[in-house]
């Protein structure tokens, strides 16, 4: 695994030296929904095969959520702490109370670190958007412990690449908080699964910039089940042809403007809906709505709704021709598209964003405005009705399946704590070379 230094030089990623006790690593994290409980075992899982000792420190407002019981296990039962600070997200969304969101986020943090007569050589958050303006003017909460952090929500650089965003800050603004929080008092890395950020940071001459290492977003082990015996499980023909939705189920995944796309368009192929992840209480009154309903009834759309497990994970995704990604005010990464990547499935994106630009450097699916349904709808079904470019897309997702392993997720993060504790600002890729862009 090789890095780079400031002066050009490569050499293998720094691993702690041997000492009397292994290294202590803390996993700070305040929810396991969406992709982030499959984040804490990836990581989890690298870091106890290099021998590292690993304590996952979470509030316990969700500790029945079925993951828990995984990563106890994975853990051990006395290297789980829960925490009783839980900060509520706010009602009402406005910049002032966003700004008091993640000061209270990270005085949460800081007091759950602390909450204990536990310490550690190393913090890593799988995720710190919620707390980095704090992170920004007060440092980060585990102080002077060093930590890290993954970032999901940077898109200022994105106009660079053409590509518009959703309700973006303007890039000057967002440049700024970014290098700001670059220079945070006992920031030691800030990790990113989007390629397009770490070549902008490649492209800077600060030394600030070398703290920040590229991480393939996680995706899933591809499925062995048969197809048709997934299929047959969901209740489906073989001559259905199944865009899944996957994952946390609100508002943002388009449920509702998917449906809509799909009831525009005359067709006779037998478009299908599988909706598979926990949804919220919006998309959860949606799916038991009187029209929903009677979508169910027809088999037009069918729902499993709950905790996904791997084997329903896996199922669902076997049985899928295409997965719909195409979320509305969602500008950034998504796990579901490198979860569709791994399985060699075409995906179906927003029009604007990183994901449209990930669609389209790759050639892996269509991109859609999912305000113009009657449009939306067209594309789909030409799309699914393309054999020969369906066929394209799979063999496209497919040259790229291996980037996204668990396991490769789950080294490269390792790989840079292990590179930000040994005292070098560096810039790190899992492959030691730039990601294809």
């Amino acid at each position: 695994m090789k890095s780079v230094d400031q002066s050009g030089n490569a050499h293998r990623a720094a691993t702690p030296q041997p000492s009397a006790r292994p290294f202590r690593l803390a996993l700070y994290e305040t929810s396991v929904e969406g992709h982030r409980g499959a984040y804490l075992t990836a990581i989890t899982s690298e870091a106890i095969r290099r021998g590292w000792s690993v304590t996952l420190v979470t509030p316990a407002k969700d500790r029945i959520h079925p993951y828990y019981s995984h990563l106890r296990e994975l853990l051990g039962p006395s290297n789980l702490l829960f925490t009783p600070y839980w900060i509520d997200f706010p009602r009402r969304v406005s910049a002032w109370s966003m700004l008091r969101y993640h000061f209270d986020q990270w005085e949460a943090a800081r007091q759950s670190l602390s909450a204990n007569d536990r310490s550690w050589d190393y913090v890593y958050a799988p995720n710190i958007d919620y707390m980095d303006k704090a992170i920004q003017i007060r440092g980060v909460p585990s102080y002077p412990t060093p930590m890290g952090g993954m970032t999901m929500r940077v898109r200022f650089h994105l106009k660079q690449l053409g590509v518009q965003t959703h309700r973006a800050l303007l890039p000057s603004l967002g440049s700024l908080a970014f290098s700001r929080l670059l220079q945070a008092r006992g920031l030691a890395s800030i990790t990113t699964a989007d390629p397009s950020l770490y070549k902008y940071c490649q492209s800077q001459r600060a030394s600030r910039y070398r703290r920040v290492a590229y991480v393939p977003e996680i995706g899933m082990i591809a499925p062995t089940i048969d197809c048709a015996a997934a299929r047959q499980e969901f209740g489906f023909g073989p001559e259905d042809q199944v865009i899944l939705v996957f994952g946390f189920i609100d508002e943002r995944k388009a449920v509702k403007e998917l449906v809509a796309a799909l009831e525009c368009v005359n067709s006779t192929a037998r478009t299908r809906i599988l909706v598979v992840g926990r949804p919220d209480q919006a998309t959860g009154d949606l799916l038991s709505s009187p029209k929903f309903t009677a979508l169910q009834r027809a088999g037009t759309l069918v729902a499993r709704l709950g905790f996904a497990d791997d084997k329903t994970q896996e199922m669902a995704f076997a049985a899928a021709d295409v997965v719909w990604v195409a979320y509305r005010n969602h500008s950034t990464m998504s796990g579901v598209f490198s979860q569709a990547i791994s399985c060699s499935l075409p995906v179906i994106g927003p029009n604007y964003g990183l994901l449209s630009w990930l669609v389209s450097q790759y050639n892996v699916g269509i991109t859609v405005d999912v305000d113009n349904p009657s449009e939306t709808g067209r594309r789909i079904v030409t799309m699914l009705q393309d054999t020969t470019g369906m066929q394209a897309l799979r063999s496209n997702s497919g040259r790229i399946s291996n980037s996204h392993r668990p396991q490769d997720f789950g080294a490269a993060v390792c790989d840079a704590i292990a590179a930000s504790r040994a005292a070098r600002t560096i810039v790190h890729s899992p492959t030691g070379q730039a990601p294809a862009a």
